[in-house]
């Protein structure tokens, strides 16, 4: 297991903030954030992790953009022996593997038992 978050919740008042005060998308400056980043230090594995709930499965396009760039800048990448196993999109039914009736992995179902061996890098 995991240690758990910081927080038990994702507080968006620094990205409130950003929106408010920052140059907006139209003169250049364009805000995302990852939802997670997946590493194991022992086999020097990571990837990037996108999700999405209620069964939403769309990522924005300035969101795309940006993970294009990430994804092509750590395939590239190569000291001791990193491994990246790419960009993924997860899409729950509801809000969880527990809660949904179906769970998908870059637009295919998946089960939860497959998600786990995925997610751990297996």
């Amino acid at each position: 297991m995991t240690k758990a978050e910081q927080t038990n919740e994702r507080n968006l008042d620094f990205s409130r903030w950003c929106r408010k005060n920052l140059k907006d998308s139209k003169l250049g400056l364009v805000l995302c954030d990852v939802d997670f980043v997946f590493y194991d230090y022992k086999t020097n594995k990571m990837m990037l992790i996108e999700t999405k709930i209620f069964g939403d499965d769309l990522v924005d396009y300035a969101s795309r953009q940006i993970f294009q760039i990430l994804n092509k800048a750590l395939k590239n990448y190569k000291e001791n022996d990193f491994q990246y196993l790419g960009y993924h999109l997860l899409s729950f039914s509801c809000t969880d593997p527990d809660n949904s009736i179906e769970i998908k992995l870059d637009h295919n179902k998946i089960s939860k038992k497959d998600l786990i061996d995925f997610l751990n890098l297996c």
